[in-house]
C-alpha cells in the first residue's frame, strides 16, 4: 500500500518516504493522486484504484542482505555493507505475526523484507503495470471468447477431444499471463481461470449428460448385435437410426446346426460340455457376421438369425450376406479340425459339425418390437419367414447354403446354381432356390460351365418329364462335385417315383415343402 487510508485522509507509507528521501526529493514534491498513484518528483508510481502497488519481488526470502541488530550494535558489521544504502529495521524471524505470504515458496516473508522490495521496485522504476481500464474490457471480452471457443468445440468434436478443448482456453490463458509478466503487464489469472473451468466444466458435464446420453443408450442398446465399429458410427451419428418400424429392402440370414438333436443326446450326462461346444460354434460365426456388417438379431438355441442393411444403410447387403455364409463354412472347416484333434487327443469318436444356412432378401419392416416393458431390435416380414424356410430346407437337398430368387437376382455374380422350385410351408406361392456353391472368382472356371450346363439341362429335362434325359444329366453332374450327391440323390428317387407314377398334365416341376 502507498498510503494508508486513515478517517478521511491518506497517510504515506515507510515505503514511499524511504524512497523519496533515497532519491533526494523533498516531500513537498511528493503527491497523491487519488485512484492512479503516487508522485515522487517526477517519478509516478502507479498503484490501482485502491492506491494498492503490485509488488516486483526480486526472489525468496533471503534475497536481500540482513544483519542481526546484535552484531551491528557490537561492531561486528563491516560499514561498507551499509553504506549507501537504505537500511530498514524489523523482524525477521520465522513465525513471526509479522510476515506475509510470497510468491516463491510457502515461508512466509518478514514485512521488513517485503518492504525492501517495495522501495527497489519504487527505485528501480520495474513496475508491474495493471491493465487500464480500457483494457478490462479486452480482457473481459477474450476470456468470453475462450470460454465460448471452448463450449463450441466441446459440441462439434468427439468427447475425448472436448475435454482438451475445455483444458486449452485455461492453459493458454495462463501462457498469456505469464508471457505479460514477463513484460511487466499483469494479467489477473485466477477469476478467468477459474470462470474457464466453471466453463468448460458446465460445457462438458452438459455434453455428458444431455449430449451424450443418446450415444450411450445406443451403445448400450446396439453393442449385443453390431460390430463395435458400427455401434461407434451409430454413436455419432444417431440421425441415421430410426427406430420404431421402418420398412426397407434387406438381407436375412438363417443358421443352424445339423442334426442338433442327435448331439444334444451325446451330451446327457454332461450338459455343460455341450453349453460349452454350441459356445465354441456361436462365436466365431458371430465374429463373422459382425466382421462383414451384419446385425444379430437374435440366438434360437443353436441358430443365430442375422440381417444386413439395418439400422446401417448397407447398399452392399446382399453381398456382404452371400461372403458372410461362405466365410462360415470356412470358419466352420477350422473349428472342426480343432474339434478333431481334440477328440483323437483324448481318444474319443468324433462326428464334426455341419450347419445349414438360408439366406434371403426382401421388403421387410426392422425396428424395436416387443412390449412397453420389453423390447428388441429385430426384423419382421414374409422375406423372413422365407430365409428361415430356406435354411431348414437346405438339409434335404443336401447343400448348405441355400438363397432366394431375390438373392440371386440381385447377386449375379456370385457362384450358385438353381437347385429347384418350391413351395414351402405356409406360402402358396412357389419360388425358385438356389444354392451358393463359392464366390465371383469360381464361375469362369471350365469345369464349372461344363457342370452348371449339365445342371440346367438335367431341371429342363425333369420339368418337361424327360426322365430319361434328366437321369443322363445327373450322370454328368455326379462327376463334378461329390459334396452335391445328395441333392442328385434326391433327383433320382423322385424320377423313379414318377417313371412308375407318371405326373398329370399340370406337373411343372415344383415341389412342396410339409416341413418347416
Amino acid at each position: 500500500m502507498s498510503h494508508l487510508p486513515y478517517e478521511a485522509d491518506f497517510l504515506p507509507s515507510l515505503s514511499i518516504r524511504a524512497a523519496a528521501a533515497y532519491l533526494g526529493v523533498a516531500w513537498p514534491r511528493v503527491a497523491l493522486v487519488l485512484g492512479a498513484g503516487v508522485r515522487i518528483g517526477e517519478l509516478t508510481v502507479p498503484t490501482d484504484e485502491a492506491m494498492r502497488l503490485l509488488i516486483n519481488y526480486r526472489g525468496p526470502r533471503g534475497t536481500f542482505p540482513s544483519f542481526s541488530l546484535a552484531d551491528l550494535l557490537t561492531g561486528h558489521v563491516a560499514a561498507d555493507k551499509l553504506a549507501g544504502r537504505i537500511v530498514l529495521v524489523g523482524a525477521s524471524f520465522v513465525g513471526s505475526g509479522d510476515s506475509f505470504v510470497q510468491p516463491f515458496g510457502n515461508t512466509p516473508m518478514p514485512r521488513v523484507e517485503r518492504m525492501a522490495n517495495i522501495i527497489d521496485t519504487i527505485i528501480g522504476r520495474d513496475f508491474i503495470a495493471t491493465s487500464p481500464g480500457s483494457w478490462k474490457i479486452v480482457v473481459t471480452a477474450a476470456i468470453l471468447l475462450a470460454a465460448a471457443l471452448a463450449g463450441a468445440m466441446a459440441e462439434f468434436l468427439p468427447t475425448r477431444f472436448a475435454a482438451l478443448a475445455g483444458v486449452t482456453p485455461i492453459v493458454a490463458w495462463a501462457g498469456a499471463a505469464q508471457l505479460a509478466f514477463a513484460k511487466n503487464l499483469w494479467l489477473p489469472l485466477v477469476e478467468p481461470a477459474a470462470a474457464l473451468a466453471t466453463a468448460a466444466a458446465t460445457v462438458l458435464l452438459f455434453r455428458y449428460w444431455v449430449v451424450d446420453r443418446e450415444g450411450r443408450s445406443i451403445r448400450a442398446a446396439f453393442r449385443q448385435y453390431l460390430a463395435p465399429e458400427m455401434v461407434t458410427v451409430l454413436a455419432a451419428h444417431p440421425e441415421r437410426l430410426r427406430l420404431g418400424g421402418e420398412t426397407r429392402p434387406m438381407t436375412i440370414m438363417f443358421c443352424d446346426v445339423r442334426g442338433f438333436t442327435a448331439i444334444s443326446e451325446g451330451f446327457k450326462s454332461n450338459p455343460a460340455a455341450l453349453t460349452q461346444l454350441i459356445n465354441r460354434l456361436l462365436t466365431p460365426m458371430t465374429d463373422i457376421i459382425m466382421a462383414h456388417g451384419g446385425t444379430i438379431d437374435k440366438y434360437i438355441g443353436d441358430c443365430i438369425m442375422a440381417f444386413w442393411n439395418a439400422p446401417l444403410d448397407d447398399p452392399d447387403h446382399v453381398d456382404h450376406a452371400c461372403a458372410t455364409a461362405l466365410a462360415m463354412r470356412e470358419g466352420l472347416d477350422r473349428l472342426n479340425r480343432d474339434l478333431a484333434e481334440e477328440a483323437a487327443a483324448a481318444d474319443r469318436p468324433f462326428e464334426p459339425l455341419e450347419i445349414g444356412i438360408g439366406i434371403n432378401t426382401g421388403e421387410c419392416v426392422v425396428g424395436n418390437m416387443g412390449s412397453t416393458r420389453r423390447f428388441d431390435y429385430s426384423v419382421l416380414g414374409d422375406a423372413v419367414n422365407l430365409a428361415s424356410r430356406l435354411e431348414s430346407q437346405s438339409k434335404n437337398y443336401g447343400v448348405d447354403i441355400v438363397i432366394g430368387e431375390a438373392t440371386r437376382a440381385a447377386a449375379t455374380e456370385w457362384t450358385t446354381i438353381e437347385i429347384d422350385r418350391i413351395a414351402v410351408k405356409g406360402r402358396m406361392e412357389a419360388v425358385a432356390v438356389y444354392a451358393l456353391l463359392g464366390g465371383r472368382e469360381r464361375a469362369p472356371a471350365p469345369g464349372f460351365a461344363c457342370f452348371a450346363e449339365a445342371h440346367c439341362r438335367m431341371l429342363a429335362c425333369y420339368r418337361e418329364r424327360d426322365w430319361a434325359g434328366a437321369r443322363a444329366a445327373i450322370g454328368e453332374c455326379r462327376q463334378y462335385d461329390v459334396r452335391l450327391a445328395q441333392l442328385y440323390d434326391l433327383y433320382d428317387k423322385r424320377i423313379g417315383y414318377f417313371v412308375v407314377n407318371p405326373p398329370d398334365s399340370f406337373f411343372y416341376g415344383v415341389s412342396v415343402a410339409t416341413e418347416k
